[in-house]
């Protein structure tokens, strides 16, 4: 969508996010397929299902060193904690954080974690 916006700050971002990501040794589109990826990943171990088959090319020792060059705490994902620890062993939240006085976050992270 970027590349076709016709405002100049949505064109802008989208040649800057072609010029990293090439620098990087990436396309900006296998990098949108490694990013749909790992959300459908995380979608699928969210609900108690072993993630998808990773697209052709995924390689996720480079883009973890990626992340750590950018320093970026996004390298610390589900599937990279899954690959390090054997496994998910424990919750994001305890529960008594006051965001949980709401009975709707409350409800709908009961429903995550069930």
């Amino acid at each position: 969508r970027m590349r076709m916006a016709r405002d100049f700050q949505s064109r802008e971002l989208y040649t800057l996010a072609v010029l990293w990501t090439r620098r990087q040794g990436e396309s900006l589109e296998s990098m949108g397929h490694k990013m749909r990826y790992s959300a459908d990943s995380m979608r699928a171990v969210a609900q108690g299902m072993p993630p998808t088959q990773p697209p052709s090319g995924y390689d996720p020792v480079k883009l973890m060193n990626l992340w750590l060059r950018q320093g970026s705490a996004a390298g610390l994902s589900v599937l990279t904690t899954m690959a390090a620890k054997g496994g998910l062993r424990s919750f994001p939240f305890t529960g008594n954080e006051a965001a949980f006085h709401s009975d709707v976050v409350a409800d709908e992270y009961g429903a995550i974690c069930r």
